[in-house]
């Protein structure tokens, strides 16, 4: 009976531990920068600040969500982002123009105490990843949408009015419905704003 109930016991834990093993791992993203040449030949004067980007809470989610073609959401549970997206965006714009050296006198974050010459301010309108159920290549697609203003600091004020409020959008298609290439296509439609802004910012500051 003793030898009954020992292996019984044992039965439990093999099958508890068989449980546990099938769980798969949960995978964290974040946007990524590509290498590639400087956005501009010529730097732009002055010293940047980028304030922190907002974003509304119905965007600002933990897991990575996907539109289905039924008008339905699906939550992510094993593929997160690292951090807030917002905070992950700001993060990006600051490592991208500091290394391609857009301004003489360098991109300081909102923490800094340097006082900056322009200040850029911004918030993610809409961001979604869709999925096909057909799983057509030229059907699954990351959407990133950005509304952004830039002051110029005038002596120890900053101009009430923006030198450029503007609306930036970009849609990147994906190879596949997995999940798996989400953040990668978000790193490029991030990367696709951030650059066209960086020209605007030139063609305001040259007039």
């Amino acid at each position: 009976m003793k030898q009954i109930v020992i292996i019984f016991s044992l039965m439990i834990v093999c099958s508890c531990i068989k449980l546990k093993t099938e769980y798969p791992e949960i995978k964290y993203y974040t946007l990524t920068q590509e290498l590639k040449p400087p956005i501009l030949t010529e730097q732009l004067k002055g010293t940047l600040q980028i304030k922190d980007f907002t974003i509304s809470d119905e965007n600002e989610k933990e897991y990575i969500t996907v539109r289905l073609s039924n008008s339905k959401v699906h939550q992510n549970y094993y593929s997160r982002w690292s951090g807030d997206f917002s905070s992950l965006f700001s993060d990006f714009l600051f490592k991208r123009y500091n290394n391609s050296q857009v301004f003489s006198g360098g991109v300081v974050k909102s923490s800094s105490i340097a006082v900056p010459d322009y200040y850029l301010e911004g918030h993610i309108v809409e961001m979604f990843a869709y999925n096909s159920e057909l799983d057509r290549s030229d059907s699954n697609i990351v959407f990133l949408s950005l509304k952004v203003n830039l002051f110029k600091r005038i002596g120890i004020k900053i101009e009430r009015e923006p030198i450029l409020s503007r609306t930036y959008n970009s849609k990147i298609t994906r190879v596949s419905n997995s999940v798996s290439n989400i953040a990668d296509s978000y790193s490029k439609c991030a990367a696709d704003i951030a650059d066209i802004m960086v020209r605007d910012f030139k063609l305001i500051l040259e007039k």
